[in-house]
């Protein structure tokens, strides 16, 4: 049975390759949004679209698997999840990851 609902959050691993810095991953929090959506935030000559995407679906991370130079949990919070947005080589891989998913739910 399906249900029909306003809004489908998953988590999803974010891996990020070695580079920029050491390889590394964790789980990202999403919430599905429609293709119109999507097509929208696609729009060329509105800025980065990755940047659009990542905002409007990444939500967040499951607490423990983001943290600070000290080692404690970085909460999630607008800002912490702005950070993270802010920074290409990590948005990059957080957008992947929410492709990866659905796409693979596409294709099964």
């Amino acid at each position: 049975m399906f249900i029909l609902r306003k809004s489908y959050p998953f988590t999803a691993t974010v891996k990020v390759p070695e580079g920029a810095v050491p390889a590394c991953e964790f789980r990202a929090c999403f919430e599905a949004v429609t293709q119109s959506e999507i097509d929208e935030l696609a729009q060329p000559g509105t800025g980065l679209i990755d940047s659009r995407v990542a905002a409007r679906v990444f939500k967040g991370w499951v607490h423990g698997d983001v943290v600070d130079m000290e080692g404690n949990a970085v909460p999630v919070t607008p800002e912490t999840v702005a950070a993270m947005i802010a920074i290409p080589f990590i948005r990059l891989h957080i957008v992947r990851a929410y492709f990866d998913v659905i796409n693979a739910t596409a294709n099964t």
